[in-house]
């Protein structure tokens, strides 16, 4: 009986050899002929067009060779198609975590991605002729550029479509802001900044949208991009001196910035706890309850603060 056990497991060992050989052998020959579309993309889509269905046939993990047919199709200004192998290609570089161009980084192909996907709504916009679905085309390609830029910043080419294109869109700056509020209520925090963002491009003087903005980065865990946000509220609110948040003052609206500013620095001190970084850490702890101090003297009233600054300093203590 251990015979034939033994002589099954060689078998299995066999079968997942070959498997992996297979495997292996395919992806190269994916890879051969996605190399092949990429020498004859500009000179001749459509032979480049054949060389990437091969490098499919082959293996599906490729997400370039998607990103590649999506912008012959666009290109050829079959927009349905190039928007169904750009996701293809999005939802490949997300799955897999993994790339094969040398000259480009993950996060630029993302971004190119997102901002193709934009540019097929500013292309479907261009084809129609009533304003309402004109308005609705520009919003998506708008909110696309700025994923674009969300993935990675130095994106020029999304940073210019974007820029070119708000002036053009009709919905004002704090009806953006209430998108993003709605976004932010289904806990969708990355659509919700997105929202936010055009709403300070459109209208700057429009503090709430800088504060929750802060808010959505600190539920993903920024805390970075948390404290500028909050930074550049209070700000706002000094500025501007405006409140569209109803039945609140500026003290409180600037009493919230310290209190999001000091969340934010407890998450980096238990993150610094985590790896071990102590002395770090214990700077970070102090400085949350000084955010907070700052937070009580905008407002003295803001009962939320003073508790959390309570409960905070006594079992930070102990």
């Amino acid at each position: 009986m251990k015979k034939i056990l033994i002589f099954s497991v060689f078998i299995l060992i066999g079968l997942l050899f070959l498997t992996i050989s297979a495997s292996a052998d395919n992806y190269d020959k994916a890879l051969d002929y996605y190399n092949a579309g990429v020498d004859l993309h500009d000179s001749n889509p459509d032979a480049a067009l054949k060389n990437y269905f091969k490098a499919l046939n082959y293996d599906t993990s490729i997400a370039e060779v998607y990103l590649n047919i999506g912008l012959i199709y666009i290109n050829k200004n079959d927009l349905d198609q190039g928007e169904k192998y750009t996701l293809q290609a999005l939802e490949t570089f997300v799955k897999t975590k993994k790339k094969v161009s040398g000259s480009q980084t993950y996060e630029r192909l993302v971004a190119i991605c997102n901002s193709n996907i934009g540019l097929i709504y500013l292309k479907r916009m261009a084809k129609v002729t009533d304003t309402e679905t004109k308005q609705k085309y520009l919003e998506y390609a708008l909110t696309d550029f700025l994923w674009a830029l969300e993935v990675d910043p130095t994106y020029s080419i999304a940073k210019d479509y974007y820029a070119d294109n708000l002036p053009n869109i009709k919905k004002s700056g704090p009806e953006f802001y209430d998108d993003g509020v709605d976004y932010l209520d289904k806990e969708k925090s990355f659509e919700a900044i997105i929202r936010f963002k055009i709403a300070i491009d459109l209208d700057p003087s429009i503090g709430e949208a800088h504060l929750n903005t802060g808010l959505a980065y600190m539920r993903e865990g920024d805390y970075y991009y948390c404290e500028i946000y909050s930074k550049e509220a209070i700000n706002t609110f000094r500025k501007y001196k405006k409140v569209i948040a109803q039945g609140q003052t500026i003290e409180e609206l600037i009493a919230i910035c310290y209190l999001h500013m000091g969340l934010a620095y407890i998450g980096k001190a238990r993150d610094a706890d985590d790896k071990g970084n102590y002395s770090d850490a214990e700077i970070y702890h102090k400085t949350a309850l000084e955010m907070w101090k700052k937070g009580m003297t905008e407002d003295p009233t803001f009962s939320k603060l003073k508790k959390a600054y309570a409960k905070y300093e006594k079992s930070y203590k102990e």
